[in-house]
């Protein structure tokens, strides 16, 4: 497991990521344990975490405490969280980076805006596949809709606005990053080799729809 840890603080695609090695190191070195041992406090920790945000957006959303329970457990037996530390998952940011999206949501429902914009910037930073999600938020947390008159009010324009921040945020965030820490080159070379990734996964019709099928299914 230590030694997972500093893969994921030297290979250039997981060196950009670097909050939770900061929180395994850190809880280490308080805690007294190995790093290995810190590495399952963390993880298990936030997992347990992540749940309890669920439960608790389903309360904010009007479920019931069945549906809120419900939720909950269905959330822990989805594929990625029930294999999260097993082949071919290999779970490392992912614990965090869900807390965190939650946190942001929550933030959304109650419309503090303060407390969004860093909470899914450091989301975002936890694991970059986190902007995904902006589309959706977007559609849901503004107040869009393309029955209104005036679909393009201030408030809507606003909050969209609002919403994007964290984009730009992240942006600024990498390129200091990757600057600070000398690592342009292996980033653009893994970004090089991985667009060949692209063509696996859409080269072909087959492919492209074996594809969309997995994006929906998990």
């Amino acid at each position: 497991m230590a030694s997972q840890i500093r893969y994921h603080q030297e290979f250039a695609p997981f060196a950009r990521r670097p909050l939770t090695s900061l929180l395994i190191e850190g809880s280490s070195g308080i805690f007294g344990i190995t790093l290995g041992e810190s590495f399952v406090l963390v993880s298990l920790l936030l997992l347990f975490f992540s749940g309890l945000l669920v439960y608790k957006i389903s309360l904010k959303l009007n479920a019931t405490r069945g549906q809120a329970l419900f939720n909950q457990v269905a959330y822990f037996l989805t594929f990625s969280i029930l294999f999260a530390f097993f082949p071919p998952v290999f779970s490392y940011d992912e614990p965090l980076q869900y807390c965190l999206i939650m946190l942001g949501i929550l933030a959304l429902i109650r419309e503090k805006w303060l407390y969004y914009i860093p909470l899914f910037l450091l989301a975002t930073i936890a694991r970059e596949s986190s902007l995904f999600l902006m589309p959706g938020l977007a559609i849901i947390f503004s107040g869009f809709s393309l029955k209104s008159k005036n679909m393009w009010s201030f408030s809507v324009k606003r909050k969209l606005l609002l919403l994007l921040v964290p984009l730009p945020l992240y942006v600024i965030y990498l390129g200091i990053f990757l600057w600070a820490t000398g690592i342009w080159k292996e980033t653009s070379e893994v970004a090089a080799n991985r667009l060949s990734c692209y063509f696996q996964n859409f080269g072909t019709y087959a492919s492209t729809v074996e594809s969309i099928v997995s994006f929906f299914w998990y």
